[in-house]
Order: structure tokens, then C-alpha cells, then sequence
């Protein structure tokens, strides 16, 4: 048996994962289950419909990631479909956010296909037991998390408060949103529970539980059928690794893009001089953020070679030669490492959600294609079964003295540098990891029309430095810039999990020392 560290965003997930591990779970088994807790009890913020990621680097084997991202769904659906089921929303949620929900905008998501699957080649106990924890959570009622209440004070009626029968479950009687604390029943997403509990996720890729939603969400306008979920399949990848001082670093590959944009940032990073101020040190990392993002957004995205365009990427980063680069809230992150040398790291997404739900299943879907940015710009532009975009970046560090760490973030864009400030911090910079997830944050993004770097109070920047960037405070320890949370094991053998509290981020150990 295996004694474990889970670091995520909710008390009950990592409670969960630690449970499992008692059960006789490995870090896999119990990061999954921590996952699935999240996934079903933090309504808003990410749904059982949740597309994902799964990095593992088991002892003794090479890392892999299991992609089970989002597909355009369409299979022989009717053209004069396409195009509708979709409505835009506006919502002050990060300053302003602009998406498309509703039915139309569900895609076909492939995160408990990826579970079953590293569950099936590294999971120790029966996949029931993966369940018992969130089936009991949802059976008996659970408390609201405040991650969920402080997005529903953005999106309770902008993203779900235009369906009558999905509308009780994000509101009060009085038409307020949910508060903190709240009590949540949902009977109906129990009984899903139940069935992927006992059938496999074959339930939903094509099975009892896929045959309910495609119908409810075709009825309903959107363009998903029964055919996407049964060919459904996920893609076993060899991770974007980089290297540097005593640490290797496995990640995220394309098509999904984050973890190749996080390798950047490391490799460049790796050339700062820790010993000048920290002033310094913070313009030059901001300067990186600036260079790589914007080769990002103008040849990155939406390039046809995404795997020869990110290669070019890494090699300028590693050389140093950075000028020859120039040119969504609704994630969880769940890590999770045991004391057998194995480390899980499961980033999860619904997207904004879309506010749809299919009446007798209690799950909470997906608006991936509403999230133009992850498809090309086009509303149901691509072909069916092509995969969408990512920002997610599951990731897992090994050092030479023997250090392990798995971690990730949510955030949408800013998951990448909210990953890579605190890789910077304690694989270069040296810091303790609480230190390295508590330095401030900055993130260089367009905002309406404008470049400029989004950026916590504390941060160093001299007033002088960048100035060709605009400046946007947003605070301290803001939920905009993601959440990372850490679960390690010290070179010493100890385990100790670190979570962030921009995204009231919880740690728990347990389990059985091997």
C-alpha cells in the first residue's frame, strides 16, 4: 500500500484522495477520485462533462499523458444544424469575459475516458472504488465551496440562469445565487455516479447514460450525437519535456499548447540571473511572458503545424534568443504523489460552462465550443472529431537528488504562467515551494484592445521597466491567476502537498507507508 499527498482546490477532493489511498490506492487511484469529488461537487466551476488531461510518471517507467480532450462533435448530424444551439454571453467575471452557452456549445469531452484509462495501466484497487467518496458526497447533500459561490456571483444568470430546470440548482428561492455553504442536492447526478460506478465509462461514451444526453442536448439544439461519445477514443502522448540544472520537467504536448508554452518559459527562465534584485528578476521574467505569449498568439495558435511551430519555440528559448519569437475560471487541477515514487497530475475543464443540463442526469455540461479561442475563432468551424485547443497543463518534475513533484493550475490563459512563476521560484530561484506558490503573479495578455500585464500588488516590476506594456492591478492573491497546487515528495523521502489559497487550495495526507 501506498501513503499519499493530494493538493487541490477542495478540502473533500483531497479527503477523497486520501481515502482511497487507505483503500489500498496508489497516487493515481487517489488523484482520480479526487478529481471525480471535485468534478461533481463544485458546481460552476467544472462539471462530470469535463474534457482533460492525465500526466503520470510512474516509478520505474518513462512519463506519459493521457489526452482526453475535447472533439467537435457533428457525426451525421444535419448540416442546416450547425451554427445554432448557442447564445453570447458578457460577464464581468476576470474584468470581462465573452463566451457562447447553451446546448450548441457542448462539445465532446473525453476526461472519464482518460481516467479509465490510467486507471486501467497504473491504478491499484477496482474503479468502483473511485466512486465511493463522490457517490456518498452527492448522495447526502453537499456544501457549497466558495471557488463555486464567487463565480456564480459573475455567471449565476448570464451562464446558468437561462434554463428553468437547471436554474434551482445554482440559485435560491429568493432568485439570489448560491451562497457558500449552501446545501447542493442533486439526486439525479448520484444516480449517473452509480452507473459509471458500475459499467465503465462505455455508460457514457455510447452506452445508457450517452444515449440520454446526445438526445437531450440535440432536443435541445446542440449538435452532439450518440455516434461522437461511441468513437470516442483517447490519445496516449510522450510528454514535451525539458531539462535544466538537477530537474527534468514532463508536460503538456501539442496539440495542446500550454505545456509547450510553459517548457518555453522554463528554458528561457532558467537563463535569469537569480542573484540580481528582485525587481530585476521580475522584469525579466515579465519580458519572457511578453515575447513567448505573443509568438503564441500570432503563430502558435491556430498554426496547421502545431508540433514543428512549438519545436521552433523551444529551441529559441533554450538558446536564449527570445527576439527571434517576436511577431477559463471553469478548471480544476487536482496532484497527487506516493511514497512509491509515482505522480499524477490531472487538469480538468468544462470551459465556462454552458448552463445545460440534460433533465435526469444531474451533470453539468461543457462549452467548449464556445470558447472560440480553443477552436479557431469559428463557432462549429471545425470538422467532426477534430481536437480543440488546450491550455491545460498537467505537469510532473523529477530532480537528480530525488525530489518529485506533481502540480497544475486552472486559470485559462494565465494557467502557464501561473505554473511557470512558481516552477521559476523553486526550481531556479531556489525557494521553498509555499514560498514559490505565493510569489506575486503578472500575466501579459490583450486586454480590450490594449497589450499591457495584468499583475497581483505585490509584484516587483519597477514603475520604468516594459513600459511599453500597460499595467492592470488586480489585487493580491487573486483567482485570476490561476491556483497551482503541489503534491511532492522531498529529497529526504517526505511528502508534503502545498496548495495555493487563490483558489483555496487544500492539502491532506494519508494512506498506508510502502
Amino acid at each position: 500500500m501506498a501513503k499519499v499527498v493530494m493538493s487541490c482546490g477542495l478540502q473533500r477532493a483531497a479527503v477523497a484522495g486520501v481515502h482511497i489511498a487507505e483503500l489500498g490506492g496508489n497516487a493515481v487511484d487517489a488523484a482520480i477520485g479526487g478529481a471525480l469529488m471535485a468534478m461533481a461537487t463544485t458546481p460552476g466551476m467544472v462539471g462530470l462533462d469535463a474534457a482533460g488531461f492525465v500526466t503520470v510518471w510512474p516509478t520505474d517507467e518513462a512519463p506519459r499523458v493521457i489526452d482526453g480532450y475535447t472533439v467537435m462533435p457533428g457525426k451525421g448530424i444535419d448540416a442546416e444544424a450547425l451554427g445554432g444551439g448557442g447564445r453570447e454571453i458578457e460577464m464581468d467575471y476576470g474584468g470581462y469575459t465573452r463566451t457562447i452557452v447553451g446546448f450548441g456549445s457542448v462539445g465532446v469531452s473525453g476526461g472519464l475516458a482518460a481516467f479509465e484509462d490510467a486507471h486501467r495501466r497504473w491504478g491499484t484497487v477496482p474503479w468502483k472504488v473511485l466512486f465511493e467518496p463522490v457517490t456518498d458526497a452527492v448522495e447526502q447533500g453537499f456544501a457549497l465551496p466558495a471557488s463555486s459561490a464567487n463565480y456564480f456571483t459573475s455567471s449565476h444568470d448570464a451562464v446558468f440562469g437561462w434554463l428553468d430546470h437547471a436554474r434551482p440548482f445554482v440559485h435560491r428561492l429568493d432568485g439570489s445565487p448560491l451562497q457558500v455553504g449552501d446545501t447542493v442536492r442533486m439526486p439525479d447526478l448520484a444516480d449517473s455516479l452509480r452507473a459509471l460506478a458500475e459499467d465503465g465509462a462505455a455508460t457514457l461514451y455510447g452506452g445508457d447514460l450517452g444515449q440520454s444526453l446526445a438526445a437531450g442536448i440535440q432536443a435541445g439544439g446542440g449538435i452532439l450525437t450518440v455516434a461522437d461519445l461511441s468513437e470516442y477514443t483517447v490519445v496516449d502522448r510522450t510528454p514535451t519535456r525539458a531539462s535544466f540544472g538537477d530537474w527534468h520537467v514532463a508536460t503538456n504536448p501539442p496539440p495542446a499548447v500550454g505545456g509547450s508554452v510553459l517548457a518555453a518559459f522554463l528554458l528561457a527562465a532558467s537563463q535569469i540571473d537569480v542573484s540580481a534584485s528582485s525587481a530585476e528578476r521580475t522584469a525579466a521574467w515579465v519580458d519572457i511572458q511578453d515575447r513567448i505569449l505573443r509568438y503564441r498568439r500570432d503563430r502558435l495558435d491556430g498554426a496547421s503545424d502545431l508540433s514543428s511551430v512549438a519545436r521552433h519555440m523551444l529551441e529559441m528559448a533554450g538558446r536564449g534568443d527570445l527576439t527571434q519569437l517576436d511577431g477559463p475560471p471553469s478548471t480544476v487541477h487536482v496532484s497527487a504523489v506516493d511514497d512509491f515514487d509515482n505522480a499524477c497530475a490531472i487538469t480538468v475543464s468544462s470551459g465556462y460552462g454552458s448552463g445545460a443540463m440534460v433533465e435526469g442526469t444531474g451533470i453539468w455540461l461543457n462549452n467548449a465550443l464556445g470558447e472560440l479561442e480553443l477552436t479557431g475563432g469559428e463557432y462549429h468551424g471545425l470538422e467532426p472529431g477534430a481536437r480543440l485547443m488546450s491550455n491545460m497543463t498537467p505537469t510532473v518534475a523529477r530532480s537528480v537528488t530525488g525530489e518529485l513533484l506533481a502540480l497544475g493550475s486552472g486559470g485559462a490563459a494565465r494557467i502557464t504562467t501561473a505554473i511557470g512563476t512558481v516552477l521559476f521560484g523553486h526550481l531556479i530561484a531556489g525557494l521553498e515551494l509555499e514560498e514559490a506558490v505565493l510569489m506575486p503573479r503578472a500575466h501579459v495578455e490583450d486586454f480590450r484592445g490594449e497589450r499591457l500585464v495584468a499583475h497581483e500588488t505585490a509584484l516587483p516590476l519597477p514603475v520604468g521597466a516594459l513600459g511599453h506594456l500597460g499595467r492592470r492591478d488586480l489585487g493580491d492573491l487573486q483567482m485570476y491567476f490561476g491556483g497551482v497546487h503541489v503534491a511532492a515528495r522531498r529529497a529526504d523521502g517526505s511528502l508534503v502537498g502545498v496548495g495555493d489559497p487563490r483558489r483555496n487550495g487544500s492539502t491532506a495526507i494519508g494512506g498506508h507507508r510502502g
